[in-house]
């Protein structure tokens, strides 16, 4: 044990003394919580549209001052004519037309007056949004103006998530993505670094045993890593005012796994690469491969059967999971067991194989 702590504390006085890693420990997650939880916007806002008005309608006039006052729409232009409307379309000046009929009034809504909506569909995300939005504008605009209404009307309520805010939803899965590139990139840097200045050698010939030295190089890295989920945990709070409803003990239990997992892997890197950018470049590679296959971005669920299993075999998805459901949902730990099973699974598989992989001269 004695030799163990005299490794860790050798390493976190060589990771603080390099100049290359302090950017990467400090800055990088302070980018990624305070940029990217703004830039990764599942909202359209500013959506820019037409009006097509064959008729020179007064009514669809008042309408569009109505549109044009809310925060998510900009009448952009009233035209009288398709071609014109059209053009505006083609040119990418506006994102969506609202035609209306020559005739179109409220007062003849029991002959079911017609509105057409001309979408731009190049994003064929945001463009069901941008439908989306126009329908509730329609319905509250008609209802405020005593059109019938439907036979049902339906109610909801919102859980988890009350005020609908994306970034309740994107900084639970971005702590994940921070914690993950401070732990592999660190790691892989790690060994690497020891081939470059020579002193690989010299912890090759000494009397540390395999485990001492894989442990003198994981345990520093699991503190930081685990400072830094903490430290990300607290931004989230204080800046975006994400909800902790969860147990802070069920965290660490799985970010403990977790870290195990992608430490292992950062170390399975470290042993294989010559240089830092050599290490980098690879932990770069299989870093986005996770993120794009995790759900951070894009559901799960609506993937290919393929890209749905591959993401099942990604260890960032399921923590990204657990993050969800227990700062939002407090989801207890006997509920995630599951998550638990793949990630000490997954944990034992990688170590055992970053073990097997580094020769060391007994």
């Amino acid at each position: 044990m004695r030799i163990l702590v005299i490794l860790i504390r050798k390493e976190l006085k060589q990771i603080f003394r390099n100049k290359g890693m302090l950017p990467i420990i400090f800055a990088m997650p302070l980018i990624q919580l305070l940029i990217l939880a703004n830039a990764a916007n599942y909202e359209i806002k500013n959506i820019n549209v037409a009006i097509l008005d064959y008729g020179k309608n007064d009514f669809i006039h008042q309408l569009s001052a109505q549109l044009d006052n809310n925060n998510y729409f900009t009448v952009k232009s009233i035209a009288y004519e398709y071609p014109s409307a059209l053009a505006l379309l083609d040119k990418g000046q506006v994102d969506a037309i609202i035609a209306f009929e020559n005739d179109f009034t409220l007062n003849a809504i029991e002959d079911t007056p017609q509105i057409q909506v001309i979408i731009n569909t190049i994003d064929g995300a945001s463009s069901g949004i941008i439908l989306s939005y126009l329908s509730d504008f329609m319905e509250g605009y008609l209802a405020g103006n005593n059109t019938p209404s439907p036979l049902i009307n339906t109610q909801y309520t919102n859980k988890f998530n009350l005020k609908l805010d994306y970034k309740t939803v994107m900084v639970p899965g971005i702590l994940v993505i921070l914690v993950s590139v401070i732990s592999v990139f660190l790691t892989a840097m790690n060994i690497v670094r020891e081939k470059e200045i020579g002193t690989i050698d010299q912890l090759n010939v000494s009397p540390i045993t395999k485990l001492q030295f894989i442990g003198g190089k994981l345990i520093p890295m699991l503190i930081i890593a685990l400072g830094e989920l903490m430290f990300g945990v607290i931004i989230g709070r204080l800046i975006y005012g994400i909800p902790f409803m969860g147990s802070p003990l069920t965290v660490i239990i799985f970010a403990l796994a977790y870290l195990w997992v992608m430490l292992s892997f950062g170390l399975i890197i470290s042993s294989r690469a010559d240089t830092q950018q050599q290490a980098m470049l690879i932990a770069y590679v299989f870093l986005v491969i996770f993120i794009m296959f995790s759900g951070l971005f894009t559901s799960i669920e609506s993937m290919p059967t393929w890209a749905n299993y591959t993401s099942q075999a990604i260890p960032v998805t399921h923590f990204i999971t657990v993050m969800r459901s227990v700062m939002l949902k407090a989801t207890p730990l006997y509920q995630l067991g599951r998550e638990l099973a793949i990630l000490l699974g997954m944990g034992t598989v990688m170590f055992t194989i970053a073990t097997i992989g580094y020769k060391k001269i007994e």
